[in-house]
């Protein structure tokens, strides 16, 4: 049997050779397109913005022989060219199938010659992907695809300095899955062929390479393992593999050995190289370990938490029973002396206690109330988690302490930078065998033998890039959420690259090898320029390159659009304005930080603004009154809630004021997300999965649907009284349902939650705190905590900030003082909590460990609920036992009339119901399909159980609802797309005639006038239906680039679609002729289409220019546009406008005769006269516009409306 990525293998070979044969002729699905190309070329699209950021850099090439022109490869926005240093660029790579870059390189033999290596290689949860190899002979105006189309993401392209007919690409692979496209690959013909040189096996690619300065046929290459799950974590599901390392050839790739000496003996994940130019033999290396963050397992353990004292370290917390405790170390204490060296700081004293060893005693001096006091500690080694309840985090590598799950990173050791990564300059506190630890090494013998320099690693998987000055080898630097510089040759990194107003998360770096003092940084805000070795930075910030997840407009005629963007925060701004042709970096206005999301406006008050950060954590703003608030749902005691890191949340469209969101329940406000409560049980299918797909039906109040990361698919019909699986509801007569209805009889009878119990001491409770630092910006320090304390005296609970939620543990509270201290750790950071309980306030401090600031906090109780309303007593209600009703437990005139009728039915054709076990127990309820009937998504779908990345009911028939599944993280690239006419029972697949390189599913939204047109975006473009999602027409033109199109919003006021892209920000086009098209509108001999109300906008005096390296977006074009098709060519035509007088005013000349759609703009102006160049713009009104073809005559109504 074949396994599904050698099934979707097939089906591209197949559509390959398929296309090979009909290349003469266009295929059936083509034909029976709807709407034909021709019939689009009236689509404008316009840029709006922003570019106050930019997306994610990713890669630099410049011209060897001019420093003033160079390329930038961007993770999802394509190619920038410069010939100017930046002054200006010029998109180069907009009609390609891919916009995303994972290499460029530049010939230094011919700089004609460009290479993109398409498909980014950092293994983040947003990346795109590629479609091979790409050339270009004229400086990138041209491009040529030069195969290796299924290598996925590329990590490296390299040219022979020498020969621009040599080039190597290196071929990470399939993020998601297995396949043997991975590996080196060399061309000795310009890419006409290609040899796979170097290949490791199905799970390894290649992440970095690097030919010798001194000898282009001597190269070392970084191999990787990495590959992500189906969830939307920080971290890959595998971080390091048995395949990771260091390759070596020095025969142009005939040849090869491994490198291992003085590199870690265990496994290696990613890993970064550089040559120093200047230093011939030199190389560097930046490189991630399965023992990162760790220490050894005899590293001397104290037991106390300490901070800086004016002069020494002051103990902040003492471990009761551990080394310090017994040697008569007190909270207040400052130590100044240990083992006979001065104690300048806690930094100082944490490195002294790693200079030795458990089992060893050294002398300790404290002053105690102003007095000296000397004793002696006896150092033990860190209790491990089974002798303190796996309180304490783990030492060693993965593999010795979780056999249960091997693949999972040991969480994070003392040494940890935050993210995964570890912190620099610790070389010498980590034991003898400190380079098993990764971190900086050096190679003075060409690779042969390496030596660890520096402990640094910031972030391994998203960074790993290590450049060395090539006219300075003491300068060394390593990309990282900081940037990090070395004066030194990496004997000491400091972490001041760059101040505050530089972007973080740094991918991608280029040195001027004739002036160190030049370089170019590529980041997540986009690209940065100094001329002073980082004194300076210069933002180049005239490119819209946004990576927005979302968009959102408010509901005015002049509106403003909004969105969340990858790591830029939540912005919005006009989508034209009046005194320039386009919007500006200025009208922009930040709404909220860290990765941006969902941003929704109130539709009845533009001033009131929802958005969202990562993983759940919503807010509100007004920004009239300045009101704001933050909205989470709280779980009861002893229950855990899930979100996403892209968190589905909507305004009621029956009631903006309720306000509904999910995570692994749906919760729902009745006021705004005050009150925010669950609604539904369980909904998700695995123990990691929260919801990413969430609509109420606009067409009836109360019928929800939501999807999930883990391929869950719910409908309600009744404001979560009831929830339907609409998956794989399982057939009546499976052995399951009789289970399932005793399991839901025995939840009828149980009792409603209860509330919760009162507090058995002062820390129990739920509790909103503050974090405040004069570098967290205000209002955006929030975290929460459900803390308890059990029968044993332990902490228990969450710790939820910005960075996930996370578990307590390491948790201790002291009653006498009521004061407490955990710790709390998740995937992106961990630290140490100490507080003190005042009533119900606590105030203290957040530890984040070496290398992060001190945080200061206070933090309030909430008061005790009372008995909740959520997900439990929903799922009883609503899936109780057989007695209580005809339909999952209820009476059938409980439910709504369409409800009823179509169970009548079922019921009448012998069906009925069966229960659908949740997992962990939840019941929840799924009709069984009749036989016979129209395919369920399970038909459809098989074993698979995709990522539901948009649903949308429809507003013009209550039992209809779209929806799209985006398979990329499990290993599916093709596009899923799928309508339902019975709410969700049975659903007809949309990609008839979508070709595969449409690339993955993102959304789809109906329009608001014609229920047939719908518009569909996807990994690489946007796409347009008039007859109801049969057939798809690319819509992007000439203008919207390939780029992912993450998001709709269609304004009903000025009939425009608003794109949201992942890589080149927001873009909006006038379909309002679109969606008067259709096949039979389009075989008219002649029609002429209603054009939407035209307004005469005030012009206000020109701003003040911010210079002539700027961004300005577009304005919509002015007048009133004008279309009218023609089936077939006509023998004459004439196009006028009259005023209510029968005057005509404007005429168009020489109206086109020939066959398709056709357009003239109005200026709203009458024609001039008495020897004006121009009249002023016609009155408000109504005016008839004519279209006479071949003696027949049509009319149409045009509103002007003048601005108030």
């Amino acid at each position: 049997m074949l396994s599904a990525p050698s099934v979707a293998g097939t089906l591209r070979a197949s559509a390959v050779l398929l296309l090979s044969i009909a290349a003469a002729a266009p295929t059936a699905a083509q034909q029976a397109s709807s709407l034909p190309e021709a019939w689009i070329d009236h689509l404008d699209w316009r840029s709006v913005g922003p570019a106050n950021m930019g997306g994610r850099v990713t890669s630099i090439a410049v011209n060897p022989h001019d420093s003033s022109e160079y390329w930038i490869g961007m993770a999802t926005g394509g190619v920038l060219h410069t010939t100017n240093r930046g002054v200006t660029y010029e998109h180069q790579f907009d009609a390609e199938s891919t916009a995303s870059v994972g290499s460029i390189a530049v010939s230094k033999s011919n700089p004609d010659v460009v290479w993109v290596g398409s498909g980014e290689s950092n293994p983040r949860n947003s990346v795109s992907w590629g479609h091979g190899a790409f050339k270009s002979t004229d400086g990138g105006k041209t491009w040529k695809n030069m195969g290796l189309k299924d290598t996925f993401q590329i990590g490296v392209v390299k040219i022979h300095p020498e020969d621009e007919n040599v080039v190597y690409v290196g071929a990470l692979g399939r993020l998601w899955g297995d396949c043997e496209n991975r590996g080196l690959y060399k061309t000795t013909d310009g890419g006409e062929t290609w040899e796979k040189v170097l290949y490791v096996d199905d799970k390894t690619g290649i992440i970095d390479m690097r030919l010798d300065p001194q000898n282009p046929d001597t190269m070392i290459v970084a191999t990787y393992e990495r590959q992500r799950d189906g969830f939307d974590t920080n971290d890959p599901a595998k971080k390091w593999g048995e395949g990771s390392g260091l390759h070596k050839s020095t025969d142009g790739g005939k040849t090869w050995k491994e490198l291992r000496n003085g590199l870690p003996s265990g496994t290696l994940g990613r890993i970064g190289l550089d040559y120093s130019a200047s230093e011939p033999g030199v190389v560097w290396a930046v490189i991630e370990s399965d023992r990162i963050t760790q220490e050894p397992e005899n590293a001397a353990w104290m037991g106390l938490r300490g901070e800086n004292a004016e002069v020494g370290a002051r103990v902040t917390s003492v471990e009761k029973d551990g080394p310090a405790d017994e040697a008569g170390l007190q909270e207040g204490d400052i130590v100044i002396l240990m083992a006979g060296q001065t104690v300048h700081s806690w930094n100082d004293m944490q490195a002294e206690i790693r200079k030795h060893l458990a089992g060893q005693t050294i002398g300790v001096v404290v002053s105690r109330n102003r007095e000296r006091v000397e004793m002696d500690v006896t150092f033990r080694t860190r209790p491990s988690e089974e002798e303190d309840g796996g309180r304490q985090g783990r030492r060693g590598p993965a593999e010795e302490t979780t056999p249960a799950a091997e693949d999972a990173p040991p969480p994070p050791g003392p040494f940890h930078l935050g993210l995964g990564g570890q912190v620099a300059n610790v070389q010498d506190q980590q034991g003898p065998d400190g380079h098993e630890y990764g971190g900086v090494y050096r190679s003075a013998d060409g690779g042969e033998s390496w030596t660890r320099i520096n402990s640094l690693n910031p972030r391994p998987m998203y960074y790993s890039r290590i450049y060395v000055d090539p006219s300075d080898g003491e300068k060394v630097y390593v990309l990282g959420t900081q940037l990090h510089k070395s004066m030194d040759g990496g004997e000491t990194f400091t972490s001041n690259g760059h101040d505050r107003e530089v972007h973080v998360d740094h991918h991608a770096m280029w040195i001027n090898p004739a002036d160190g003092r030049n370089m170019i940084l590529g980041n997540d805000g986009g690209i940065y320029v100094t001329f002073d070795r980082m004194g300076e930075w210069d933002h180049h910030n005239h490119m819209a390159l946004g990576q927005f997840y979302q968009v959102e407009a408010d509901a005015t005629r002049d509106y403003k659009v909004y969105g969340g963007l990858q790591d830029n925060g939540s912005w919005g701004g006009p989508q034209r304005v009046a005194n320039n042709s386009g919007p500006v970096n200025s009208d922009w206005f930040n709404i909220g930080g860290g990765d941006g999301f969902v941003v929704r406006v109130d539709p009845n008050d533009p001033n009131q603004i929802y958005g969202e950060s990562q993983n759940g954590y919503t807010y509100r703003v007004n920004l009239e009154t300045g009101e704001q608030g933050s909205i989470r749902a709280r779980p009861p005691r002893g229950e855990r809630y899930r979100f996403n890191w892209n968190t589905p949340f909507i305004l009621s469209p029956h009631n903006s004021q309720v306000y509904y969101s999910a995570g692994n329940h749906v919760f729902r406000s009745p006021d705004k997300g005050n009150g925010l409560t669950a609604i539904s049980p369980e909904i998700t299918r695995t123990d990691r999965g929260a919801a990413t797909a969430l609509h109420e039906s606009p067409a009836r109040e109360g019928v929800i649907y939501v999807g999930t990361d883990d391929g869950a698919l719910w409908m309600t019909p009744d404001h979560g009284k009831t929830w339907i699986d609409l998956y794989d509801p399982p057939a009546e007569e499976e052995p399951a349902q009789e289970e399932a209805a005793e399991a839901d009889a025995s939840e009828a009878d149980a009792p409603a939650a209860e509330a919760p119990a009162a507090p058995n001491t002062p820390l129990d409770g739920n509790w909103t705190g503050e974090a405040k630092h004069e570098e967290i910006p205000e209002g955006q320090g929030g975290f929460t905590m459900a803390l308890r304390v059990d029968e044993q005296g332990r902490v228990r609970g969450t710790m939820t900030t910005d960075f996930g939620e996370s578990s307590v543990s390491d948790g201790k509270f002291d009653a006498e003082n009521n004061s407490v201290r955990f710790r709390f750790s998740n995937d992106m950071m961990s630290g140490i909590v100490t507080g003190k309980i005042a009533e119900n306030s606590m105030t203290g401090q957040i530890d984040a460990g070496p290398g992060m600031i001190l945080l200061d906090f206070t933090a309030k109780r909430d008061a005790p609920r009372g008995p909740r309303a959520g997900a439990r007593g929903a799922a009883r209600e609503g899936g109780g036992g057989q007695g209580r009703g005809n339909f999952q437990g209820r009476d059938i005139s409980e439910l709504p009339p369409e409800v009823q009728e179509r169970i009548r039915q079922r019921q009448a054709q012998g069906g009925g119901q069966a229960g659908f076990a949740g997992r962990g127990g939840a019941r929840m309820r799924g009709e069984a399909q009749a036989e016979g009937s129209a395919r369920g998504l399970a038909d459809h779908m098989g074993e698979h159980r995709f990522h539901v990345s948009s649903i949308q009911a429809s507003q013009h028939n209550a039992e209809r609802v779209y929806i799209t599944l985006d398979g990329h993280r499990s290993n599916d690239d093709l596009p899923h797309v799928f309508r339902s006419d019975d709410m969700g029972r049975t659903w007809t697949s949309l990609t008839e005639n979508l070709p595969d390189m449409a690339g993955s599913a993102r959304v789809i939204v109906e329009d608001y006038e014609n229920q047939d047109v719908l518009f569909l975006g996807t990994e690489f473009g946007a796409w347009a239906s008039i007859d109801r999602g049969a057939t798809w027409t690319r819509i992007n033109n000439d203008d919207l680039p390939t780029v992912p199109v993450h998001d709709f919003k269609l304004h009903k006021l000025t009939g425009e679609l608003i794109a949201g892209t992942h890589g080149r920000s927001i873009w909006i086009v006038d379909v309002s002729t679109l969606r008067q098209l259709s096949a039979e509108a389009m075989e008219e001999r002649a029609k002429l289409y209603q054009p939407e109300e035209a307004m005469i906008w005030k012009r206000a005096r020109s701003a003040g220019s911010s210079g002539t390296r700027r961004f300005v977006g577009e304005n919509p074009s002015g007048g009133a546009p004008i279309r009218y098709s023609l089936g077939a060519r006509a023998r004459s035509v004439e196009l006028w406008i009259t005023d209510i007088r029968g005057e005509t005013i404007w005429e168009a000349e020489e109206a086109p005769t020939t066959q398709g759609l056709h357009e003239f703009r109005w200026n709203l102006r009458a024609a001039a006269s008495g020897g004006r160049r121009w009249s002023p713009p016609v009155p408000a009104g109504q005016y008839l516009v004519n279209l006479k073809v071949d003696g027949n005559t049509q009319t149409q109504i045009l509103e002007v409306i003048a601005e108030d």
